[in-house]
């Protein structure tokens, strides 16, 4: 019931104000309708991938909420290889088969929801990719 409640305060809030919050990343009015229609009655708490550390991704075992992980990247090529905007070995990223058009140099932002109740760091069950410098 806490769930059902705190997810339908979040949609009215989204509705009722369509302005992204300043501590609110781009795009998270359009993520949650898509996450409300994938995962219907689900919460979700949303993290900067920076965040998501190895205790992060253990401790969501316990959780009743979706970690989901924000994260920016560029696209590199017109193959679809992408940089995530995170240190390195960790930040590449796939950007082929996008919903949308990209080219090389197009910065995108994703979210990332991990498996809810598992411990395992690329249990990743869902992506949801938007273009940052608008869609195309």
């Amino acid at each position: 019931m806490k769930t059902i409640i705190t997810l339908l305060l979040a949609i009215l809030a989204a509705v009722t104000n369509p302005i992204t919050k300043p501590n609110e990343p781009p795009h998270a009015e359009a993520f949650a309708a898509e996450f409300e229609r994938d995962f219907p009655g689900e919460a979700y708490i949303l993290r900067p991938a920076q965040g998501v550390t190895e205790g992060v991704l253990k401790a969501r075992e316990k959780w009743d909420v979706y970690l989901v992980a924000v994260t920016t990247g560029t696209v590199l090529n017109a193959a679809g290889d992408g940089k995530e905007d995170l240190p390195e070995p960790y930040n590449y990223i796939s950007y082929r088969h996008m919903p949308f058009e990209t080219k090389p140099g197009d910065r995108i932002i994703t979210y990332l929801v991990f498996e809810i109740h598992s411990d395992g760091e690329d249990d990743i069950i869902a992506r949801y990719d938007y273009p940052l410098d608008g869609i195309k």
